[in-house]
């Protein structure tokens, strides 16, 4: 693409210059009325949630370019007149002054009901016939703009940004003719990197899908695929190898127990010392050390009982992240807080990589899902983990499991890794050509729609 003949200085520090024929101009005036088009969401406390009523949108819906349908809460009617909510209409923009990426913006779709939303979200409505709504969504997703509301954004844990303050960051203005040619060129070339991404998404997702069903073919039935079988007595286990045997959890480990948080909790972190596991830390495939944390000497002394040994299995109790589990191979001890188990197996009877992907087999994955029914839907307790069924062949026939699934998922993980690389280079081109378009890099007035 070429750049535009003439360009002028934008007065903006991060923005350099701009096509001499575009303008920049405050967000908060490109409303018609402040006070009804770029206004905060209503202040709706939890209590007031219900199954249904009033449509209720929190920043969770605002995706990047796109309405993300999570959750379903509601207000009642009662409720929505009792605190003089503002009613958000499809096609309003919700500018989220929430989390990162902070000012993602995205359009309100046809819910079907009255709709409202929380105060973390900036209603938007642009001026008709001088800023062309779907260029303004460009000019929000864009990389320079979440930088800027970044950059003024404030908060250790959840970073948010004052709508004055988002309502000041300057934006960058063509005419409006020039505008929908821009959104008309980002559609399409953003909609080929988009497709592209969805693809490649598919593919890691099915990886990963046979990764688990591989490990579990192998860990339920073994190596030799004309070995007799026999009923293992449990239904969701099904048949299994007839010489091989079940076991409980606690019959062949001798420790399944989590750690603490120190005392000072992240204020105790330190860059070197004794490595500090958390939750975020443990995968499938091993540990994700991107963000060491380190505990002194002096702290892991007194947590002395929850210290992690090489050959431990690490698996997550609690959260989101709950299941994910990998074997500690790292020679130097360490230590866990409390969202993380220690499962110490016993020598000579259990193998640890193949306890470990038996963990993460469908199998280790069905009995931790059994056991968050009802009222347990935050974690799991040592009982239960002691109760957790293991299939159990001959340790020698344990470690040629073990072996053949590390060989076999190593080039899984090889190839998703790959995947993973591009899915990233392909995000960082897709906010490249926004950015560009945007900000006047490239001139795209006489782009045309190619067959």
């Amino acid at each position: 693409m070429k750049a535009y003949p003439e360009y002028k200085s934008s007065g903006i520090d991060w923005l350099d210059k701009i096509p001499s024929h575009w303008n920049t101009i405050p967000l908060k005036y490109t409303v018609d009325n402040p006070d009804t088009d770029f206004i905060d969401g209503d202040w709706i406390e939890s209590p007031f949630i219900t199954d249904s009523g009033v449509r209720y949108l929190t920043s969770g819906n605002v995706g990047v370019g796109v309405y993300k349908e999570q959750g379903q809460g509601f207000i009642s009617h009662n409720t929505f007149d009792d605190l003089n909510c503002i009613e958000v209409k499809p096609g309003d923009l919700l500018i989220s002054r929430l989390n990162e990426p902070i000012a993602r913006t995205c359009e309100v779709p046809e819910l079907g009901y009255k709709i409202v939303t929380c105060v973390d979200n900036v209603i938007y409505r642009p001026k008709n016939n001088v800023f062309n709504k779907h260029y303004m969504m460009y000019q929000l997703n864009s990389h320079d703009f979440w930088f800027n509301a970044s950059g003024l954004s404030s908060g250790a844990t959840m970073k948010r940004i004052s709508r004055l303050k988002l309502g000041n960051i300057r934006i960058i203005v063509p005419p409006l003719i020039e505008q929908v040619a821009i959104a008309a060129y980002l559609d399409v070339v953003t909609g080929k990197i988009d497709e592209l991404i969805a693809e490649k998404q598919k593919q890691v997702e099915d990886l990963r899908s046979y990764r688990t069903s591989l490990i579990t073919e192998t860990v339920t039935r073994g190596l030799n695929p004309n070995a007799p079988l026999r009923p293992s007595g449990i239904d969701w286990l099904g048949d299994i190898p007839e010489h091989w045997e079940t076991t409980k959890l606690k019959y062949i480990t001798s420790k399944i127990g989590s750690g603490v948080t120190p005392k000072g909790g992240s204020e105790v972190y330190s860059d070197e010392g004794i490595l500090f596991i958390r939750s975020q830390n443990v995968y499938p495939n091993g540990l994700h050390l991107d963000d060491p944390k380190y505990i002194s000497k002096q702290i892991d002394e007194t947590m002395c009982n929850t210290r992690v040994y090489q050959g431990d299995i690490l698996l997550n109790i609690t959260g989101a992240s709950i299941g994910r589990c990998c074997v500690y191979s790292l020679p130097e001890n360490a230590n866990v807080n409390q969202h993380v188990c220690i499962i110490r197996p016993l020598p000579d009877t259990i193998n640890n990589m193949f306890l470990c992907y038996v963990i993460n087999s469908n199998i280790g994955q069905e009995q931790i899902a059994m056991y968050q029914t009802g009222g347990n839907r935050e974690g799991l307790n040592f009982e239960q983990l002691k109760n957790f069924t293991i299939p159990l062949p001959s340790f020698s026939e344990q470690q040629a499991i073990a072996e053949f699934l590390d060989e076999k998922t190593e080039k899984i993980d090889t190839l998703i890794n790959e995947l993973e690389k591009q899915l990233e280079e392909l995000a960082e081109y897709k906010k490249a050509v926004i950015s560009e378009a945007v900000t006047g890099k490239v001139d795209v007035r006489d782009w045309e729609l190619q067959n």
